[in-house]
């Protein structure tokens, strides 16, 4: 947190973050290199203003510089804002990059069954749930998730 405003210094008197930071720490903050969530962010705010080209290329910055927590991250927040398809795909490279990674699967299992494809979901959960080691929580979450599954297919190839 930045410094206080003392009583009677208006405006004028409150500090701002980057006033207060050593001259040191805004040099640093001016010159580091962008991360993944910086280069996606700046790709989608270039294709609102039509610069396609220059967007595909922080893209595949991005990508190139991407760990597995950034793409998991960022195709929660694709999926999140209708973007199924797009997200589906960026987790599908990751599961190629992390193959040994459960997380990676278990977030193709949620995307699936949010997208209503319910065999899909099914098998990237069964195959996550095989990855958990030792790991009570995940393992027990994807178990309630694989259930609720099973039973959701159960009940609809009773309806057909």
């Amino acid at each position: 947190m930045g410094p206080k405003k003392q009583d009677g210094d208006g405006d004028a008197g409150v500090a701002t973050h980057a006033a207060a930071a050593p001259a040191s720490d805004m040099s640093q903050a001016m010159h580091h290199q962008p991360d993944f969530i910086d280069l996606r962010i700046r790709a989608e705010f270039l294709d609102l203003c039509g610069e396609h080209d220059t967007a595909a290329e922080l893209r595949e910055r991005s990508m190139a510089i991407a760990r597995e927590v950034d793409l998991n991250c960022y195709a929660y927040q694709l999926l999140w804002r209708g973007r199924v398809d797009e997200s589906l795909e960026l987790l599908h490279t990751n599961a190629a990059a992390h193959p040994d990674s459960w997380n990676v699967y278990d977030s193709l299992g949620e995307v699936y069954a949010a997208s209503g494809d319910i065999e899909r979901a099914i098998d990237y959960y069964a195959r996550a749930l095989s990855m958990v080691d030792g790991e009570e929580v995940p393992a027990a979450r994807i178990a309630t998730a694989l259930s609720a599954l099973n039973a959701r297919r159960a009940t609809a190839q009773m309806v057909s």
